[in-house]
């Protein structure tokens, strides 16, 4: 049972927790900005989901399945992009592809960079520290 005025409280704590993550927002959306791509605006917090979603409301006069649809926009966006060798994408992660070998280069050389994903870990307890997950 809240105490009397507790209300306001818990109301200014989710404010509270709702600017801060919109700040972060914005700090994360300026850093990638920078990279060649379709620009997110501060409102697009799904970020490029919803050129897929446009995509999928489209009227088309034959049925073509959503799956198909949306690989056919990505291909689309990656063709747009590919001239300037990265560009980013963001559903709900963020991803950067890298279509230079002189730009991969770069990644390659740099020793700091190379970082396996978050889902390698998971693989580490069946297959342990070996070749694939050094």
């Amino acid at each position: 049972m809240l105490l009397a005025g507790g209300f306001p409280l818990v109301s200014a704590a989710v404010v509270v927790v709702l600017i801060s993550l919109y700040l972060k927002w914005l700090r994360v959306l300026k850093s990638i900005n920078v990279l060649p791509s379709l620009k997110l605006k501060w409102y697009n917090f799904l970020g490029h989901m919803t050129v897929l979603y446009f995509g999928r409301i489209l009227p088309s006069d034959t049925y073509i399945s959503p799956h198909i649809r949306d690989f056919d926009i990505l291909c689309g966006y990656s063709q747009l992009y590919s001239s300037n060798g990265l560009s980013f994408i963001w559903f709900t992660f963020l991803e950067v592809t890298v279509c230079k070998a002189d730009i991969v280069e770069v990644f390659l050389n740099n020793s700091k960079e190379i970082k396996k994903g978050w889902h390698y870990e998971m693989l580490r307890p069946w297959l342990g520290n070996g070749l694939l997950l050094r």
